[in-house]
C-alpha cells in the first residue's frame, strides 16, 4: 500500500516499512530514523493459557523485554500436560500479570 509521508510527503510502501522498522504506519523509513522511535515505551505483553475443569484460563503477562516474554512463552508451552502446574523457568523470569480470566475447578456447581 503506497502511502505519502506526514514529514517529508514521499511515496513509499507502507508494508515494506512496517515490517522492516515498526513505527507509525505514515511515516517512511527516512524519517523514521532521523526522529525518535516511537514503539521505544510500548510495553511488551503476551497472552497465555491453560486449562482447568471445563474452562482454559488465559492470562496476560507485561515483561521487560521482548526476550523475557519469548523466554517465558517458550517455557510455559513446553510445561507437560494441559493444565499442568507451569513451573519450568517462569518463575525465574521478571513478569507482571495485567490480567487473568480464570474458570472455576467446581464445573458441577458444588461447593
Amino acid at each position: 500500500m503506497i502511502r505519502k509521508c506526514k514529514y517529508c510527503e514521499e511515496e513509499f510502501d507502507q508494508n515494506i516499512k512496517i515490517k522492516s522498522r515498526g513505527g507509525y504506519a505514515n511515516v517512511c523509513i527516512a524519517c523514521h530514523d532521523e526522529r525518535p522511535d516511537p514503539d521505544e515505551n510500548t510495553p511488551t505483553i503476551r497472552g497465555v493459557i491453560s486449562g482447568s475443569g471445563k474452562m482454559a484460563a488465559i492470562s496476560i503477562v507485561k515483561f521487560q523485554n521482548k526476550s523475557d516474554a519469548d523466554d517465558y512463552v517458550r517455557s510455559f508451552n513446553s510445561s507437560s500436560g494441559w493444565g499442568a502446574r507451569k513451573t519450568n523457568r517462569c518463575n525465574n523470569i521478571p513478569f507482571e500479570h495485567v490480567g487473568a480470566n480464570i474458570g472455576s475447578t467446581n464445573h458441577k456447581g458444588r461447593s
